[in-house]
């Protein structure tokens, strides 16, 4: 991509150079022509840079963010392509050896890896810390760059800090810090040795996605897990198949395949920005078209002049593309200066919120910069280039091609008024209004509540589709339809105010030139319609996740619960609470109850579906509702759960997954086979759970529930998760630093806090709409002094006639105000257009996603200030955009303007 920039920048010193060499007389002539109309110049670079600005702002943001998730794969991956667990926890020095025969040489490293929690004094705490211990030699030939920096030898009482640990827990080399294992309950006491950087091998952060990296000796870390000899995984440098391996012995985990599915999802947001960019970008586009035919109109009685006076075609296009490469060079220039200041503050506005969402939805810290990438910002400003000279270039090519005594005759509007014309405009008209009445019944058709009744009914999954199709179609047709829109709708503006002589002057004259250029003036209403479209369809849709938001509960992502936290080992309820009771850090007054629920995976290859054991504690006070269930009341049939090891209660949502394997649907009282860790039992099941969309990713309220003891007796590797419910959650932030602290120093990992992470997930829905309003909003600037500059260029292009009305005796405020009204009406065209098309996208959008209570709770919060504000603001700037011009015109001097050559 960086040849494309460079060979740009090269081509225009080139042609500069060549030009200034071969025919410097040419290159005055160029000058002069930009110099004398330096108002309209300045315009003209200001229209075209603001298009090169948006391109390099997508793609400095692009950049920036490709450089950032470049870098997390070269810091917390480097050479790991996947790691390899045994099933039994325990990998033997003959498993090693087995597994290496089939690979490369030093593609395999065996390491022994565990998590564990560091401490330094009462304050500083680090919870899931990814440790690792290895073979120095072994490490060196499978990553020689990852552990350049790495100590030789690890003593036994020694530890190795990533910077990143080492920084959060404010330490130095030879500082004692503690380290808590989670399946133990002794602390073990060690000196730093060194503190390293993570880059690959000493930044991976295992499978479970580590807060940071530390380093024991292998004897260490055999100790700390009372393992005498073998390790617990095996890195891989290259690709297995998974099939490969026995899967009765090993589990396999692909590392890069996902952290890279992950991090593509984290920048799947990037296309919203790219097509809010390639919207503003097409504006830029129209609008440089726009300007460049207007500078083709605008001189081109002075070109026949000089083509008069004996300059060949061929010299006269190297004058225009002279000017053309004026044109390009300045605002390329300074169209990327504006576009990195651009993406800088887009940048600034949602790096923190993307870390923090990318931490918590998919456990990986992703840290963002702002870099300017060479090959992105030449590229950018290469397209900018070439996309003014080619326009000059066209210009260029069509006055070189025209004859003399067409180029200074007066542009007329050609109209054919025989009978066979006049019978194939009728025959078009009809076909026109058949068009648009076609376009008025879809949109009444899909507004309708029964149409939406029978089209989610009849075709579920595929609304979304029907009413994209429909607004893409709607949205084109209007586009297409608009030079027939156009006179058509003047026309009736004019019928209406049939008793208004003085305006119908007015508008006579204002109207004259929008219907002879239907082609141009659809260009511009474009521009209005396609901003207004996006700015108020961003804000509807920004508005409805707003509101669905609020309307979550974050408790019932816990069941009832504020806050968790994991931990490897086995802790009951009443240890829970001892634990909590006799703590030195947190408050007892400010907790209401807290319980130990005993999770297990259903199978190995099923980690999305949680079998959670329950006691009598988590029955009497979690909040989750039955939809089904066998004749007693919910905290019943919780309680019998918590007693009963025979019955079991399942979530909808999970019930619906079983049954997708099962030729029939389960009903309360049916026996339901459950799987535990693999092994498969038979249950009663006794209750339905309902599933809340506040449940996804929070196994505790989801899944499959049965006693305690079951889960204990069946699963090997349990985990247990630990509840706690706040008094006053106006204080819950207070007490969740409190309890993190505790957690810590007993071997749990990272508390987890709904209430915190909804609030993050919405701000970056709003975060992102919001963006996508105020790129769009800027394309409406960036539009509406697109229009100042066409209007500035249209008084250029008309100086004669306007000089000619002065000197027939036309009133000077006659043709102020029809300059005005025809880049005013054009403007509250295209908004009204636009914005109409965006209420009614925004509207069909939303009908999917919700059911009645919600869109009926939408229907309140619609963002109605909102677009009108967007509709006010537009309607200011564009009344602006007219005046100015329109006083331009009142300057023309009739003496001046009836000169023959401008």
């Amino acid at each position: 991509m960086n040849w494309i920039g460079i060979g740009i920048i090269v081509f225009f010193l080139g042609m500069i150079g060549y030009y200034l060499w071969r025919s410097p007389h040419l290159f005055r002539m160029a000058w002069r022509n930009a110099w004398v109309h330096k108002r309209t110049t300045i315009f003209t670079l200001i229209g075209s840079l603001e298009g090169t600005a948006l391109i390099t702002t997508a793609f400095m943001l692009y950049a920036s963010i490709q450089v950032s998730l470049q870098e997390y794969e070269m810091t917390h991956i480097g050479k790991i392509e996947s790691d390899i667990m045994a099933q039994s926890g325990l990998i033997t020095e003959q498993d090693v050896q087995s597994l290496k025969e089939n690979l490369e040489k030093y593609t395999a490293l065996p390491i022994v890896s565990f998590y564990g929690n560091l401490i330094k004094g009462k304050e500083n705490h680090i919870p899931h810390i990814a440790i690792h211990a290895f073979s120095y030699p072994e490490a060196k030939k499978w990553d020689a760059e990852a552990i350049q920096s790495f100590p030789t030898k690890v003593g036994a009482n020694e530890i190795v800090l990533s910077q990143r640990a080492a920084a959060q827990l404010d330490v130095d080399e030879g500082d004692q810090i503690q380290l808590m294992i989670p399946t133990k309950q002794r602390a073990l006491f060690l000196i730093v040795k060194k503190v390293v950087s993570e880059h690959g091998l000493t930044g991976y952060r295992g499978v479970k996605q580590g807060k940071a990296t530390a380093f024991l000796s292998l004897e260490t870390a055999r100790g700390a897990l009372g393992i005498k000899e073998g390790y617990t995984n095996i890195l891989v440098t290259n690709f297995i198949d998974p099939k490969s391996l026995d899967q009765s012995k090993w589990d396999y985990f692909p590392v890069k395949e996902y952290v890279l599915r992950t991090v593509n999802n984290v920048q799947k947001f990037v296309d919203l920005f790219f097509v809010t960019s390639l919207v503003a970008i097409i504006i830029g586009i129209v609008l440089v078209l726009n300007i460049f035919k207007l500078i083709g109109e605008e001189r081109r009685r002075e070109l026949g002049i000089i083509r008069a006076m004996g300059m060949n075609g061929g010299d006269l296009a190297r004058v225009l593309r002279i000017e053309g490469l004026v044109y390009a060079g300045i605002s390329s220039f300074f169209g990327m200066i504006l576009g990195i200041g651009l993406s800088v503050l887009v940048l600034q506005q949602i790096q923190d919120l993307i870390h923090l969402m990318s931490q918590y939805s998919h456990d990986i810290e992703l840290s963002y910069r702002f870099v300017i990438e060479p090959n992105f910002l030449f590229t950018a400003g290469g397209i900018g280039f070439c996309l003014v000279y080619f326009c000059m270039m066209w210009i260029a090519w069509r006055a070189s091609k025209q004859n003399i005594v067409h180029m200074l005759q007066e542009a007329k509007i050609q109209e054919n008024y025989s009978s066979l014309s006049s019978g194939r405009r009728k025959w078009k008209t009809s076909l026109y209004l058949m068009w648009v009445l076609s376009i008025f019944i879809l949109i009444g058709l899909t507004l309708t509540p029964a149409y939406q009744d029978w089209l989610t009914k009849e075709l579920p999954n595929q609304e979304n589709y029907i009413y994209s199709g429909v607004v893409v179609y709607t949205f084109i047709s209007t586009i297409l339809l608009l030079p027939f829109i156009i006179p058509k709708l003047l026309a009736g503006i004019l019928k209406g105010l049939h008793t208004r002589s003085k305006w119908i002057a007015t508008l006579q004259i204002a109207f004259r030139y929008p219907v002879a250029y239907k082609k141009r003036t659809s260009l511009i209403l474009f521009m209005f319609m396609i901003v207004l479209f996006l700015t108020t369809f961003s804000s509807m849709i920004g508005a409805t996740f707003a509101s669905w938001g609020d309307q979550k509960v974050p408790r019932r992502a816990l069941a009832g619960y504020d806050l968790a936290a994991k931990s490897e080992r086995h802790v009951s309820t009443k240890e829970l609470q001892t634990m909590l009771n006799q703590s030195k850090y947190v408050e007892q007054d400010q907790i209401s109850t807290a319980v130990s629920v005993l999770q297990a995976n259903t199978s190995p290859k099923s980690p999305d579906i949680k079998v959670n054991g329950i006691d009598d504690q988590f029955a009497r006070h979690n909040q989750i509702k039955l939809e089904q269930k066998a004749g007693k009341t919910d905290q019943e049939i919780w309680q019998e759960v918590a007693q009963n090891p025979d019955v079991t209660i399942i979530s909808r949502r999970d019930l619906d997954l079983f049954e997708q394997n099962q030729p029939y649907q389960f009903k309360i009282g049916d026996q339901v086979p459950i799987q535990v860790e693999g092994k498969v039992i038979s249950k009663k099941l006794i209750g339905i759970a309902k599933t809340y969309p506040e449940s996804y990713g929070y196994f505790v309220s989801s899944g499959i529930w049965m006693k305690q003891s079951e889960v204990e007796r069946l699963a090997q590797k349990p985990e247990s998760t630990w509840l706690i419910q706040a008094k006053h959650l106006e204080k819950l932030a207070h007490l969740a630093k409190q309890i993190q602290k505790e957690i810590t120093t007993q071997g749990a990992y990272q508390l987890v806090n709904p209430q915190q992470q909804l609030v993050i997930s919405s701000s970056f829905v709003q975060v992102i709409f919001s963006l996508l309003e105020s790129f769009s909003f800027l394309a409406v600037v960036i539009g509406l002094a697109g229009l100042m500059v066409i209007m500035f260029r249209q008084v250029q292009e008309r100086k004669q006639q306007l000089g000619m009305m002065r000197a027939m005796g036309i009133d000077k405020k006659l043709v102020y105000w029809s300059i005005f009204s025809e880049g005013f009406i054009i403007a509250i065209l295209g908004i009204l257009l636009g914005t109409g098309i965006g209420v009614y996208a925004g509207s069909l959008t939303i009908k999917p996603f919700g059911d009645a209570k919600k869109l009926a709770k939408y229907q309140e919060l619609f963002p109605t200030f909102k677009i009108l504000l967007y509709f006010v603001l537009a309607l200011l700037i564009s009344i602006f955009g007219s005046f100015l011009p329109a006083r331009k015109a009142l300057t023309v001097s009739p003496v001046e303007a009836t000169r023959y050559i401008s």
